[in-house]
């Protein structure tokens, strides 16, 4: 059985391109590969429908919800992925529009938190691996901004600017009405004037 070694190349290759090849249907690790780590799976989860590495398996059998999953062993699990990782980045990759300044042929996929930088695939493989900086997948991230107190603070700030404009408009409506009507009853005022003129000026004639 063929698993996917430490190729710096390749090591986001199924959550940043096509499951097409022979490669990327490999057994890994599907919940880090999610992450962007590619490790052999050694075992797998029927519940799940996942297959995991060594240390996902200890974890998985330590938490509540799943310590009582059937789990088999590297012997008896699939010999292929049942279902290739295209949860998170393959649905929502296609989202992903801006190019990467480096690299214009690639989109910005990811978030180095440690150089605060926008970074594609080639970037993360290159210059910001994993092992040496905090990297996050924009799409993981971004579900939890809509959750986030600043987020909630910002929208409650924008209801706020939009009520004063919708305030504004209205005022402004109210004025202009105010001003249309002043200047036909001044009109008014000057046509009756005119009026008592003539008619003042006839009689004295």
């Amino acid at each position: 059985m063929a698993v996917p070694g430490k190729k710096g190349s390749k090591q986001f290759s199924s959550s940043t391109t096509s499951m097409a090849s022979d490669e990327d249907l490999q057994v890994y690790c599907q919940p880090c590969d999610e992450e962007g780590t590619r490790l052999p799976a050694l075992g797998y989860c029927t519940d799940c429908k996942e297959h995991l590495c060594k240390t996902c398996l200890t974890v998985h059998k330590k938490l509540k919800s799943s310590k009582h999953h059937t789990v088999l062993d590297a012997t008896s699990m699939p010999k292929v992925l049942q279902q290739p990782s295209t949860s998170i980045h393959t649905s929502q990759s296609d989202d992903l529009t801006t190019p990467c300044f480096k690299h214009p042929q690639e989109m910005i996929k990811f978030y180095c938190n440690d150089h605060k930088k926008l970074l594609c695939s080639v970037c993360v493989t290159l210059e910001h691996q994993p092992t040496s900086c905090k990297v996050d997948y924009i799409p993981d991230i971004s579900c939890n901004i809509i959750d986030s107190k600043e987020y909630q603070i910002i929208l409650k700030t924008l209801n706020t600017t939009f009520d004063h404009y919708q305030q504004m408009v209205e005022d402004v409506k109210e004025m202009t009405g105010k001003s249309n009507r002043s200047l036909k009853d001044a009109l008014e005022d000057i046509k009756k004037f005119r009026i008592e003129i003539n008619q003042r000026l006839d009689e004295l004639e």
